[in-house]
């Protein structure tokens, strides 16, 4: 099932450690907020690759081009604007702007999650009668 998007997201992952940015899987994965196991399947190419996790491997490493990792297209890495803006605690805003957009897309993954369980609920309810 290997496909060239799986390629490239191991080829960002290899990148990321080569440089010492992420030193496991486990730490790129709760970076992108993904799980472990489905990190692993996608760097082995036995899992398709959504493009909400290449959004959020975009926002959790600025440097790396959402363009190429759908496309192919460009370079991997691209120049970050620096800004000289730093948020009220020091950190930079485009960390906390990085931050801000993971958290919404755990925020939609939440809900998600809460919808199934409440599905889940709610049909064992029902079998219970």
């Amino acid at each position: 099932m290997e496909t060239a998007v799986n390629e490239r997201v191991r080829d960002v992952y290899f990148y990321l450690k080569k440089n010492k940015i992420v030193r496991t899987q486990k730490e790129f994965s709760d970076s992108t907020g993904s799980f472990p196991g489905d990190i692993s399947k996608i760097l082995n190419c036995k899992q398709a690759v959504s493009n909400v996790l290449l959004e959020r491997i975009c926002a959790a490493y600025p440097q790396i081009s959402l363009k190429w990792l759908q496309t192919g297209e460009g370079e991997m890495v691209v120049e970050v604007a620096k800004q000289p803006m730093y948020g009220g605690d020091g950190v930079p805003n485009e960390t906390v702007a990085a931050m801000v957009e993971l958290l919404k897309l755990k925020e939609i993954s939440l809900q998600k999650s809460q919808s199934q369980i409440d599905s889940l609920i709610e049909l064992v309810n029902k079998l219970a009668k």
